[in-house]
C-alpha cells in the first residue's frame, strides 16, 4: 500500500512490507542510468551522495521503528543474516532519488532487530553483468560460511531497445561492512541453447502469478 504527498520538497512513499515503498529525498534529481563503460554507479559515489544529502530529509516523515534508508528510494528486503553476533539486513535501493532507478543494496545492522545501524551501501552495478540502462543488482540471499558473509544476487542487465540478461552473482565480506564482487561474475551464467527461458515464466501476456 502507498500513498505519496509532496511535503516541502520531499516526496514521501510510506511502505507497508509485503508492497510499497519508502522514499526519502528531494524531487526528481535527473540523474543520468546509462550504463557506460566506467561505472555511472558505485558504491563510493553513492555513500558519498547519501553523507552530502540525508540532512535534507524532513524527519518529521521519518519512520522511527521502521527500517528506512537514509535518503532515496526503497524496495523489497534481500540477505538478512546473522553475522558475528549481528543482524544483518539489506534492501532494494536508488540513493539518488525518490523514483526506481539501477537497484543498489543498502544495509543496516541491528543487535536486538528493534535498534538499526545504517551502514554503507553495500552493492552498486559497477561490473559488466549488473551494469545496465536499467536494473542492476536485484533480489538475493545472505549466507555465512566459515567465518564470511556472503551475498548472493541476480545481476540484471537490460540495454535501451529492452534486451535483458540475468544471471547470479556473487560479493564477499570478511568483517560484515565492506563487500567485494567475484571476478568471477556471473558465477551462473544463461545455459547455452534454448531449454530455458530467458524471462520469468510467469511474464505471459496475462501476466500470471
Amino acid at each position: 500500500m502507498k500513498c505519496k504527498k509532496k511535503l516541502v520538497g520531499l516526496t514521501v512513499a510510506l511502505m507497508i512490507f509485503g508492497g510499497g515503498n519508502f522514499n526519502f529525498s528531494p524531487a526528481h534529481q535527473n540523474v543520468c542510468i546509462a550504463a557506460a563503460q566506467t561505472p555511472r554507479f558505485t558504491v563510493e559515489k553513492a555513500n558519498e551522495y547519501i553523507q552530502a544529502h540525508k540532512a535534507e530529509v524532513n524527519q518529521r516523515w521519518y519512520p522511527v521503528y521502521h527500517i528506512a534508508a537514509p535518503y532515496g528510494w526503497v524496495n523489497d528486503p534481500n540477505g538478512f543474516s546473522y553475522f558475528n553476533g549481528e543482524y544483518h539486513f539489506f534492501y532494494q535501493h536508488y540513493p539518488y532519488d525518490t523514483q526506481w532507478g539501477p537497484m543498489h543494496w543498502g544495509h543496516v545492522k541491528s543487535e536486538d532487530l528493534a535498534h538499526w545501524e545504517h551502514l554503507p551501501v553495500a552493492l552498486a552495478p559497477d561490473q559488466k553483468c549488473d551494469v545496465d540502462y536499467t536494473g542492476g543488482c536485484f533480489s538475493g540471499s545472505g549466507i555465512v560460511k566459515d567465518g564470511k558473509l556472503y551475498l548472493i544476487y541476480t545481476a540484471h542487465h537490460e540495454t535501451k531497445d529492452g534486451k535483458r540478461t540475468e544471471t547470479q552473482a556473487l560479493a564477499v565480506s570478511n568483517d560484515g561492512i565492506n563487500f567485494e564482487k567475484s571476478k568471477k561474475n556471473p558465477i551462473i551464467k544463461i545455459p547455452k541453447g534454448n531449454d530455458f527461458s530467458p524471462v520469468d515464466f510467469r511474464m505471459t501476456e496475462n501476466i500470471i502469478w
